[in-house]
């Protein structure tokens, strides 16, 4: 799979507008904290990973389907 090069403000702002698209986090009217991608050894293929999320404990699920979606189509240009 060929993924996309994109730079760490991208993948956040991309990982941000997909979590805060959640029904769930709508309905509950929360703002989640996403941060800044750090680049990681390549892991599937993908060389980034977050950590550090601010309010997202009740929204996992959420903010796991943002991730994998944007894993699956970018990379971070290094």
């Amino acid at each position: 799979m060929h993924r996309e090069l994109r730079t760490r403000h991208e993948i956040h702002a991309e990982v941000h507008r997909l979590v805060h698209l959640d029904p769930q986090v709508i309905q509950d009217q929360v703002q989640i904290g996403i941060p800044l991608p750090v680049e990681t050894d390549p892991i599937d293929g993908c060389n980034w990973a977050m950590s550090g999320y601010i309010n997202a404990d009740k929204h996992m699920d959420a903010l796991n389907r943002a991730l994998h979606a944007v894993m699956e189509k970018w990379n971070l240009r290094c």
